[in-house]
């Protein structure tokens, strides 16, 4: 009894940033509310019809369950849309002076190339750039890592945006899933 009461103490506790008791302020951060494609929807500049994000540049798809999910959940999003590069934002509030980490799962569709993949992402003043190669990925293995890094809030919002860098006209892009956000002081 003792094993299973020190068990369940540590998973509340929780060991890394994303643990059980940090509050995620993203809505929809695993893209699994909403549409479900049977197996991609592309969506263009100004939709909202993924619950909790707005496409702010270019075109996305919504990938369903025919990629290896990151977060066990049904969709992700790849950020180079039918056709060309695409960005996705999130505003949620935040305190002034706080700090705050965001973590994301990063893969790319391997359907096509070029293989390497590049993203910004961007909140607040913090950006990050990134890339991933998915010459050895596939729809089944595809290769999720997790990144993460931290950010103080210049004010009561802030803005989370994942934008493709990849070249116009690209329709295999950098893939997210399993967003989070939470504050860490």
């Amino acid at each position: 009894m003792r094993v299973f009461i020190t068990a369940i103490i540590a998973f509340a506790v929780g060991s890394g940033p994303a643990s059980a008791a940090a509050v995620n302020l993203i809505k929809n951060g695993g893209f699994d509310m909403g549409p479900q494609p049977s197996y991609f929807a592309t969506y263009a500049k100004g939709s909202t019809a993924i619950p909790g994000w707005i496409v702010t540049m270019g075109t996305v798809d919504l990938i369903g369950p025919n990629w290896h999910d990151a977060d066990r959940g049904k969709s992700s999003v790849d950020l180079d849309g039918t056709p060309g590069p695409g960005a996705i934002a999130q505003s949620f509030a935040t305190k002034k002076g706080a700090k705050y980490t965001v973590s994301f799962a990063l893969a790319a569709n391997p359907e096509c190339g070029p293989a390497v993949k590049h993203l910004m992402v961007t909140l607040g003043s913090a950006r990050r750039l990134y890339a991933f190669d998915s010459s050895h990925t596939s729809g089944a293995h595809m290769g999720w890592q997790t990144k993460s890094f931290s950010f103080t809030a210049n004010g009561s919002r802030s803005a989370l945006t994942f934008a493709s860098l990849d070249p116009k006209g690209s329709l295999c892009g950098p893939a997210i899933d399993a967003v989070r956000v939470w504050k860490t002081n």
